[in-house]
């Protein structure tokens, strides 16, 4: 299934570049995907195309780190979180 194109349209439309940044994901298949503070940006109507977004880029086999402060959308996007606070490790573990 390709979403890319959806969601790529999706984002040109609310010019949204980090969400567009995302999405091209699909076409370029990096070994390693940075997503750094894209929900900050989002409404709460653009949150679950992005999780969507995420989910697909996942079944593509693509590993990311997301730095995030919304922590819905990190709980929901991610198989493991590290908590960083002044630069050390203060957390590690399972999500749920």
């Amino acid at each position: 299934q390709h979403i890319g194109g959806m969601f790529l349209q999706c984002a040109l439309n609310e010019k949204r570049p980090a969400f567009t940044s995302i999405v091209t994901a699909e076409n370029v298949k990096p070994s390693l995907l940075l997503i750094d503070e894209v929900a900050a940006g989002l409404t709460e109507v653009e949150i679950p195309r992005f999780l969507d977004i995420i989910k697909h880029i996942r079944t593509l086999g693509i590993t990311y780190i997301m730095i995030e402060h919304v922590i819905k959308v990190m709980l929901a996007a991610v198989d493991r979180v590290v908590v960083i606070d002044g630069g050390a490790k203060i957390a590690e573990g399972d999500p749920g």
